[in-house]
């Protein structure tokens, strides 16, 4: 829709097997579908593979995805922002590890699991009005408290660094791994140097993962954004398509539609 902005965070679920009718292969389908339908004007993806961006990227040619991977040598799982080429212009894009050298790649902190983690930073700009803004993608650890909570103070040091030297709207969101009542929120939601606001906890559902239905459902999924662009007209909500047992992920997909105001375009 033209007359808004839609943003969506969307945990892919990496390719694995034991997933049965809802491995990648079988979902991608009903993902094609969902985004053609939908037409988010940015998409952060959490999950990201070599398969999955290569299935996405061949699809979806409105669109340009940035793959930032997370290993040492650049290889393996990581995140992905699709950007709808029509609308929006790409003029930076940074990429580091959460970690005490988040500039040396594969970098993790100590506390963590055996899977670095990254964060991608992606400078936008609206073709039409030439409103820039900033989106911060992230997928924090999904074992360890204490990474987590160090992965947000790292992220959250890194954007108010970035606010400093350009101060832009901005939104952060991703898979955060933790709940509403963690330590890893509140800090988040109580972050004085640059405050966040959560756009969607407001909608009031009680989950973002439900594992196919086969898990314990968690909210674990956010989407915050800087006060004002927080304060804006908007709707928020969840995809939770389903067909035969077959979803779009182990996670609901978040979205805020916001007022088109916030790309600077007029009535």
């Amino acid at each position: 829709m033209e007359n808004s902005f839609l943003i969506v965070t969307f945990n892919l679920r990496t390719t694995v097997p034991d997933d049965g009718i809802n491995n990648f292969i079988h979902r991608v389908g009903m993902i094609l579908q969902k985004i053609q339908s939908e037409r988010p004007d940015v998409i952060a993806f959490q999950e990201m593979t070599d398969t999955s961006e290569r299935y996405l990227s061949a699809q979806l040619t409105d669109y340009t995805i940035f793959f930032n991977k997370r290993c040492a040598d650049l290889s393996g799982e990581g995140l992905g922002i699709a950007v709808k080429k029509e609308r929006l212009s790409l003029i930076g894009l940074d990429g580091f590890w959460l970690s005490p050298t988040p500039k040396e790649p594969g970098s993790r902190f100590e506390e963590q699991s055996p899977y670095p983690r990254v964060c991608q930073c992606a400078l936008l700009q609206c073709r039409q009005t030439g409103k820039v803004f900033r989106l911060y993608n992230v997928h924090l650890d999904h074992i360890s408290h204490p990474a987590r909570i160090q992965g947000i103070r790292c992220l959250l040091t890194y954007a108010a660094e970035r606010h400093k030297e350009l101060p832009t709207p901005f939104f952060m969101l991703g898979d955060f791994n933790a709940e509403p009542d963690s330590e890893t929120i509140r800090f988040s939601d109580h972050y004085e140097e640059m405050p966040i606001y959560d756009m969607v906890r407001e909608c009031g559902f009680d989950m973002t993962y439900h594992g196919y239905r086969l898990a314990d459902p968690l909210y674990i999924d956010y989407i915050y954004a800087d006060k004002q662009t927080a304060a804006a007209e908007h709707t928020a909500g969840h995809w939770d398509d389903e067909k035969d047992g077959v979803f779009l992920s182990d996670h609901y997909p978040l979205y805020v539609r916001v007022d088109k105001s916030f790309l600077g375009v007029e009535d």
